[in-house]
């Protein structure tokens, strides 16, 4: 959520803000400072609930066939950046024999013709939507379902949130894959995201990484080559950042609606 406006009577007495710099656009816009409180993003804490809840039980066969391979997680991704991640899983390939690109297309609908490409290029694919196995010769995972995705976050070390990779592109919530303890990367081109990313990497420099598309086969070299405990360290900063951004942003909220609406329905 971006931010909270609450109207009694025709006229407006509560803005919860997400960030300063949001506060400060509503002042420019004529908003009274007495009005204007700081809420926080709610999306950092929905992504903590939802980590809390999601469980992969239901996946165990998945999860299973991914503990003997090096994977990671294209999740939300655009037409646009597709034709890049053939790309750097060919490349990739080089560095990591057994490797297993997962990728979550943010419309599902265009799965079919993903796996096309894909399959073109003379990679081995599975469909989540018709049912495949993950077997030793498949190289990349399509999951072309809706509802899943925090399940998938859950079972990966390591995720790329998309719609940010190329330009014209406005990115994606990154608190997800946060939540669920990846190391999270995106491209440069989130729109407001942006200020996310900025609040996170105050957390934790080592939170959440922007990169380009060499930076990312780079990066992804990197993380798919290291020790464990490199990858439990920064697995740990992204969790860690998430949660501390979202430490008390329920109760603010719920504080602003209390004194705007509930105390003065109940007068």
């Amino acid at each position: 959520m971006e931010f909270i406006v609450v109207e009694i009577n025709d006229f407006y007495v509560g803005l919860g803000c997400q960030s300063t710099k949001e506060a400060i656009r509503y002042q420019i816009l004529g908003a009274a400072p007495s009005i204007i409180h700081f809420a926080g993003n709610l999306k950092y804490a929905c992504a903590v609930a939802d980590a809390q809840k999601e469980s992969s039980s239901g996946l165990a066969d998945i999860e299973a066939a991914l503990k003997d391979r090096k994977v990671w997680l294209a999740a939300s991704t655009h037409a646009e950046e597709e034709d890049a991640i053939i790309r750097i899983h060919k490349e990739l390939k080089n560095w990591v024999p057994r490797l297993l690109t997962i990728v979550a297309p943010r419309q599902p609908s265009r799965g079919h013709a993903i796996m096309t490409r894909f399959r073109q290029q003379g990679f081995g694919v599975a469909v989540r939507s018709e049912g495949h196995q993950i077997s030793s010769n498949i190289d990349v995972y399509m999951v072309d379902t809706l509802g899943e995705l925090n399940h998938f976050y859950a079972m990966v070390p390591i995720a790329f949130v998309g719609g940010s990779l190329v330009q014209g592109l406005a990115g994606h919530n990154l608190a997800e894959a946060a939540a669920a303890g990846c190391i999270v990367l995106t491209g440069y081109h989130i729109g407001h995201f942006q200020e996310m990313v900025e609040e996170m990497q105050k957390m934790s420099p080592l939170s959440v990484q922007q990169v380009d598309e060499e930076g990312l086969v780079d990066n992804l070299r990197k993380f798919l080559t290291a020790e464990d405990s490199y990858l439990d360290e920064r697995r740990a900063a992204a969790d860690g950042a998430l949660r501390a951004a979202a430490s008390g942003v329920s109760t603010r909220v719920w504080e602003l609606l209390e004194s705007c609406i509930l105390k003065k329905v109940l007068i």
